[in-house]
């Protein structure tokens, strides 16, 4: 334990008044934190403790989380807890101290949640918006290109940088999966063409639509 203390903000002060936060730290498993609380709380580390309830919901939020998803539907959540001894815990108990947000049927770890919330707000404000126009751009700021096949989707891009080229505007493209590295060329375009959006993460895109600024048009493929 005292090697893995550095690595929990607060430290001793944390786990004395919750031994579950253990899972807070990686590599850490449900069963190494049930047994840290058991030697130190005994007989008052209950499978039902508030604490540990939420702590497993954190630390499954962080798995799925992994796997790209930002939230667990509630009774995901809750047939996982009572596999843990959970059974009678209702989703509203695991939102309470913050840590987790309860948003209607999902759950979802603060930090995702707000990121989410702040990506909704920018993407609603990109997609009322309305640059100069400009003869075979869309009139919005804001563009997804779906569809199945990847030959079609890139020709219309294309087609769309075309025209902006020709208009005289800066494109600018880059993969979701590698924006990190590309998101100050976005920025400093007229068009910013992010291709393989789906592989977009949420701090990335958060990001990048912070650095945009009004007139500019966003293509999401």
């Amino acid at each position: 334990v005292a090697d893995v203390l550095d690595l929990l903000p607060g430290g001793v002060e944390v786990l004395r008044a919750d031994p579950w936060r253990l899972l807070d730290v990686r590599g850490v498993t449900p069963e190494q934190s049930d047994a840290f609380a058991r030697a130190l709380a005994g007989a008052a580390a209950r499978p039902d403790d508030p604490r540990r309830l939420t702590a497993l919901t954190t630390w499954l939020l962080r798995r799925a989380a992994v796997d790209g998803h930002t939230a667990l539907p509630v009774p995901t959540v809750l047939s996982a807890l009572a596999s843990w001894g959970g059974r009678s815990v209702e989703a509203e108990r695991l939102a309470q101290d913050g840590r987790v947000v309860l948003a209607g049927a999902l759950l979802a770890l603060r930090p995702a949640a707000d990121l989410e919330e702040a990506l909704a707000e920018s993407l609603s404000m990109l997609a009322d918006s309305e640059p100069s126009p400009v003869p075979g751009l869309p009139e919005r700021g804001l563009l997804a290109v779906v569809g199945p096949a990847a030959t079609a989707r890139r020709g219309y891009v294309n087609e769309l940088s075309g025209a902006a080229e020709a208009a005289g505007l800066r494109v600018g493209r880059a993969s979701g999966a590698g924006l990190a590295g590309r998101g100050g060329v976005l920025a400093a375009s007229d068009v910013a063409v992010v291709e393989d959006a789906e592989l977009l993460g949420l701090r990335d895109a958060a990001n990048l639509l912070d650095q945009l600024v009004d007139g500019q048009r966003l293509i999401l493929v």
